[in-house]
C-alpha cells in the first residue's frame, strides 16, 4: 500500500495505523479515532471525522510523501514507540520477576 486510511469515528487506540507505520507505510486517520495518539505530521495526517474534502486532501498530501526516500524509515521509527520491548514489556518482566522472587510492593 502507498497509504493506509482509517476514517473511523471511534477507535480505542488506532492499532491499524500503528501497524501500518511499522510496515513503513504513511497513514491518514480521523481525530478521535485513535489517530491523535499515533500520527505525527512527518508520517501522516489527522483530519476531522465526516469531512470528505479534508480526508481526500489528506490522502493526496500523504501520497505526495511517498516520493520521499526517508518516509518508510520515519514511519518505522514512529511505530517503534509502541514496541513491546520499549513500552510495557519491561514493566511486565519486572512484575513477573517480583512474583517469582516472592517480593511484594
Amino acid at each position: 500500500a502507498h497509504v493506509t486510511v482509517l476514517p473511523s469515528r471511534n477507535e480505542a487506540f488506532g492499532l491499524a495505523l500503528a501497524e501500518s507505520l511499522a510496515s513503513g507505510t504513511p497513514v491518514v486517520g480521523c481525530a478521535g479515532g485513535g489517530a491523535d495518539e499515533v500520527v505525527t505530521d512527518d508520517v501522516g495526517r489527522v483530519v476531522t471525522y465526516g469531512d470528505p474534502d479534508a480526508l481526500s486532501a489528506a490522502i493526496l498530501d500523504v501520497l505526495g510523501m511517498t516520493g520521499n526516500p526517508d518516509i518508510a524509515a520515519r514511519c518505522v521509527d514512529r511505530a517503534a514507540v509502541w514496541d513491546w520491548r520499549r513500552s510495557i514489556g519491561p514493566q511486565h518482566e519486572a512484575l513477573y520477576e517480583q512474583a517469582l522472587n516472592g517480593k511484594r510492593r
